[in-house]
This record gives C-alpha cells, structure tokens and sequence, in this order.
C-alpha cells in the first residue's frame, strides 16, 4: 500500500489519448482536437452525399445504387464504413471494403431468391380466372423453373424481361388483391435479384468500387482533419500506430508499468488488447505483426472480468476477447483464477438480484459476509 499514491489510474481510451498526444504532428492534429462520435457521424454523412454526387456517372458509383436503396447505401455502406473503418493513420484498403460489399450482394442475393421463390409459389396456387391470371400463371411457371436453375438465369435475359410483364388481375374475385400485391412485389424483386446477379456475375465491376471508396475516404479522412474531430476509435488506433512504428516510444511507454491491472476486461475490444500487449513485452514489435502471447514478460499483466457483465458491445467490445485470453495466458505460463466466491455489503441487495436474474447465470456461488476494516495508508 505504500506506493498506492503513485499508482497511475487511468481507462485505456485516456491511456492512448496521452500516447496520441506525444506524436500528434504525424497525423496532422493539434493537441486541442475534440472527441465526438456524434459530429463524426455528421461528417460522414455529409461526405457520402458529396462523394454520391461527384462519382455519379463512374462505373463504381452505377454498380452501387443498381445494389443498394439509396438509405441503404449512405447510412449501412458509406457511414458505417467510414466509422467503423477509415482511421487517421491508417492505411486504405479498398480490397477489404470491395470484399464487403460482395458479401453483402451475396447475402441480399440468397435473400431475395428465397422471398421469390416464395412468392411464385403462392401465386402459383392461387385460384383465379381469366386471360391475365392464365397468362401470368404460364409466365410464372418458367419463373419457377429458372429460380430453380438460378446459376443459369442469366442466360435467359429475353425470358426475363418478357415475365416482368406479369399483369394485375381486374377481376373482382375474393383474394384478388393480394394476389395482385404479389405481383407488384414480384415485378419489384424480380429486376433487383437480376441486377445483382449481373454485379456478382461481372467481377470487373466491383473493382471499379475501389475508386469511390478511395475518394470517399480521402475525402472524410481530410473533413475530419479540418474540423479536428475524433472518436475514441480514432485515438485507440492512432495509439496503436505509434507504439508499433516507432520503437523507442513503446519502450519508454512500457517501461513506465511494472504491473498492468485491468478491471472488466470483458468490456475490451482486440485492437485494446493488442495495445495492453505491446506494454507488456520486451521482445521488439515488427510493423503489421500481433505480439505473442508468450513474449508477454512474466507477471506484468493481470486481467479481472466476467463475460456476464459485458455492455459496451455498442462501442466495440468483443466478449470472445476475453474468452480466448484463458489460452493465451495458460500458454505463456500465467494463471487463470475463477472467482467463486460473492462478498457483498448488503444480503438484502443480493437477494433481491437472485429473485429477478435466472439463478443459473449466477452459477455455483458461494455468498460470503464481508469483515471490514478501516484502509490505512
């Protein structure tokens, strides 16, 4: 207790924040920059709306609004992108944003086809009557047999195009009109599942995405630079670059620690992770690299948490990090304690916890009456 007073107390997110503010002319930044997710958000907005309108007749530009609704693309593609990856610092890597949005037209692709095949399916078993249900029920039965054949629908355009001319019934029967709100929808799907299956089928066509999304992130990387704006995310990864490109600086940061104790280390995140490591070893740290565990100098690092109570996955924590870190630990010769034992001030408290949680999320704990005793310093 006698070096208590000393110990320096800190969250990892103010930790790099003064990491960050002992290299600031690398990144372009004052020290007096603002961090604020919400503004950052704002800007990336306002940047994917500019990049929309600049990029609008390039071939990048064509094959992401034939693949996405127009919400769709600025909030779940752009915005989300630019928050989730574009950092100041970093590098850009448009192979891994191109890579995304190919998952994401195979993922509405596989969708789209199941909500088809439903829909024919339906409109197939209606009964109905009349030229315009006759006529759409033989057009519908070759949609049928060309969605069960679906890596050669391509090869079909013509027919396409002539059953997108499916009709609404006039017929004033029971039923009739959701059976014509089938057909709209089908009209709807029908052109967006073709659409992208010419983009997944052109594989040319997503690498001329490489160009919006270079723009759009020189572009929001340069509106944030203006503004000295930042988020936590920022901070953490700018952190992150400095310790592992220049040397001297992670040592003389390391240095400063004797033991490393972090609380509630279910609420972390890996990049977190990584930093707490490159503090943690003496072995020198190759650029681009991950710190092995078992370079970790002994007994530096002391981890407290419990996945139950992980709730900051809103900000990136990852639960699954602090579930591998049992491996990690055992692997480079350190110790895994379970806690099984509660001490809490108030039996009243505890009880009235264990009547409204599920007894089973508390396991085999033993409840213990705490002795206090004055602290003295």
């Amino acid at each position: 207790m006698e070096k208590f007073a000393s110990t320096t107390i800190s969250t990892i997110d103010s930790f790099c924040y003064s990491v960050v503010l002992s290299d600031m002319k690398r990144f372009g930044l004052s020290p007096d920059f603002m961090l604020d997710n919400d503004a950052s958000i704002e800007i990336a907005q306002s940047c994917a709306f500019e990049t929309i309108e600049k990029m609008r007749n390039s071939l990048g530009m064509n094959f992401l609004t034939r693949a996405y609704d127009p919400e769709t693309l600025i909030h779940d593609v752009f915005v989300s992108l630019a928050i989730q990856n574009f950092y100041i610092g970093n590098e850009f890597d448009p192979q891994l944003l191109t890579f995304i949005v190919q998952q994401y037209l195979e993922e509405r692709k596989i969708d789209i086809h199941y909500v088809l095949t439903e829909i024919v399916s339906s409109l197939l078993s209606s009964d109905g009557r009349g030229k315009v249900y006759l006529s759409n029920k033989e057009l519908l039965t070759r949609l049928k047999q060309l969605l069960e054949e679906q890596d050669t629908i391509l090869d079909y355009l013509d027919e396409i195009e002539r059953i997108k001319k499916i009709k609404k019934s006039s017929v004033k029967d029971e039923g009739v009109a959701e059976y014509n709100d089938a057909i709209v929808e089908c009209r709807t799907l029908l052109p967006l599942y073709i659409s992208m299956l010419v983009a997944l089928n052109q594989k040319e066509n997503l690498y001329n995405v490489y160009e919006v999304f270079s723009y759009y992130h020189d572009l929001f990387i340069e509106r944030k630079r203006e503004s000295q704006l930042l988020t936590y995310n920022d901070v953490a990864h700018m952190a992150h670059i400095i310790l592992t490109d220049n040397e001297e600086m992670r040592k003389s940061f390391a240095s400063s620690f004797r033991y490393i104790m972090v609380d509630e280390f279910q609420d972390t995140n890996p990049l977190q992770k990584e930093i707490l490591y490159l503090l943690s070893t003496e072995t020198p740290v190759e650029k681009g690299m991950s710190v092995p565990s078992n370079s970790l100098v002994k007994d530096k690092l002391f981890f407290v948490g419990d996945e139950k109570q992980s709730i900051y996955r809103f900000r990136g924590a990852d639960v699954r990090v602090f579930k591998h870190l049992h491996e990690q630990i055992v692997s480079s010769g350190g110790r895994l304690i379970s806690l099984k034992r509660i001490i809490v001030h108030k039996r009243g408290l505890l009880n009235y916890l264990i009547h409204y949680l599920d007894k089973s999320s508390l396991g085999q704990l033993k409840i213990m009456k705490p002795r206090l005793h004055p602290l003295k310093l």
